[in-house]
């Protein structure tokens, strides 16, 4: 009796259920279901075969563009409206002379070395030019002079601590602010340059840097920008920096471009360590006797906050407080450098003069890069100025790999700001 009646019970809930989905299909607005409850039982297999084949479609689509989305899950629209000048910063500026060595300084120099060493002064003068080939690691045309005059320089110009301290030996004998730039004006009133640039270094060597902040202690900042709260100045309607050149033809000792132009005009962002290997670095040379009018538009990339929840391998992006460089904060461009200079003291055992007080040198493990050091330097230099791509998975290019430096691990900032320079020239003529 009890197997009697648990099979009834069965077949009640099975009838009740059948009875249920054929009332749901005969009711049902959705395309076709009204099919599966027809009578001819093969009607009634092909609707249920078009029906799984479709279920079985829009399982595979979601599936599809649910894998797309995740490969690619940002978006990047292009907003003009809204957008207002204060609210971007003004690029840092650098004014680099080309003229690397001061002739009256070079003297000096040498009068000096002559003293201590009794060698003759214009033998000292003939050899002093070749410190300028450690701006660009070129090789002099007579090789074996670097090393007789590094050698000179060792011994009658060292430190207490026994090594030529290169950094601020080029330092000395480079133009000053102070003699390269006059008359400068910013907002409409004119100020003294010290208060607008400040000597730091750069790619370049020593540059008049305007509105360059960096987090490193050993930076200098100018007192505009330390009014300004230590932090980049703004766009606005009065942001117009005019200075004046002071050219001395008589003074040029050694330049590093075959020009009669003055100087070099660097335009990167201002929290950047300005490099051309990264892209985030715009060059202009100011030409001898004319007045260049720049004018700088700025695009601004913007991600919002949301796009942190996703891989830095999804987003391909990399937020500003998310990652430290030696420069402080990430940037594309600090992160390149970065991987650059630890490029140079790996393969040259030394720090380039101009990288010495941004490399984190614990117990002193590497020197200055001095003359002695400028074959090695002149052996790489064109792999340091070239930058392998990181999405390139193939093996063909050995050789490139080889010519080159590889950052895989830096990416793009998430959010940054490029500047598009565009210039007019007027030539100035003198009664």
């Amino acid at each position: 009796m009890n197997i009697i009646s648990q099979n009834s019970n069965k077949n009640e809930k099975s009838s009740y259920y059948k009875k249920t989905f054929e009332e749901f299909i005969s009711n049902s607005s959705l395309a076709g279901f009204v099919h599966l409850g027809a009578k001819h039982r093969l009607e009634r297999y092909v609707w249920y075969l078009v029906h799984m084949f479709s279920l079985g479609g829009t399982l595979y689509l979601m599936i599809y563009t649910w894998n797309n989305f995740m490969k690619n899950p940002t978006v990047t629209t292009v907003e003009a409206i809204g957008s207002k000048n204060i609210e971007r910063p003004m690029p840092g500026i650098s004014i680099c002379s080309l003229n690397k060595i001061s002739r009256k300084k070079a003297e000096k120099y040498a009068q000096h070395l002559s003293t201590i060493s009794g060698v003759p002064r214009d033998d000292i003068m003939k050899n002093i030019s070749l410190l300028g080939y450690l701006y660009e690691y070129n090789i002099p045309p007579n090789p074996e002079q670097i090393i007789h005059f590094q050698n000179f320089l060792e011994k009658y110009d060292s430190t207490p601590n026994g090594y030529y301290n290169t950094t601020e030996r080029l330092y000395q004998l480079q133009p000053t602010c102070e003699e390269l730039l006059t008359e400068c004006k910013w907002q409409g009133r004119f100020k003294n340059c010290s208060d607008l640039f400040v000597t730091e270094l750069t790619m370049d060597g020593y540059c008049c840097v305007f509105n360059y902040v960096s987090q490193r202690s050993t930076v200098k900042i100018s007192p505009v920008v330390i009014e300004n709260n230590y932090k980049p100045i703004e766009f606005g309607t009065r942001s117009i920096l005019k200075f004046t050149i002071q050219s001395n033809s008589s003074d040029t000792f050694f330049t590093t471009l075959a020009t009669e132009a003055p100087v070099k005009i660097l335009i990167s962002l201002a929290t950047d360590f300005p490099d051309t290997v990264s892209g985030g670095l715009t060059e202009k040379i100011l030409d001898k006797g004319t007045e260049k009018i720049l004018r700088i538009a700025s695009v601004k990339t913007i991600t919002t906050a949301e796009v942190k929840k996703y891989p830095i391998t999804k987003r391909k992006c990399l937020f500003r407080d998310e990652v430290h460089t030696i420069f402080g904060s990430y940037s594309y461009s600090n992160c390149i450098m970065e991987c650059k200079i630890s490029s140079i003291v790996a393969l040259c055992q030394c720090i380039p003069y101009n990288f010495v007080t941004v490399y984190e040198n614990e117990n002193n493990q590497y020197f200055q890069c001095t003359l002695a050091d400028l074959t090695c330097l002149n052996s790489y230099s064109n792999k340091w100025m070239t930058l392998f791509p990181t999405d390139y998975e193939g093996n063909e290019l050995e050789r490139e790999k080889l010519d080159s430096i590889h950052c895989s691990h830096c990416v793009p900032s998430c959010s940054d700001d490029r500047y598009d320079v565009g210039q007019e020239q007027i030539l100035v003529s003198f009664m």
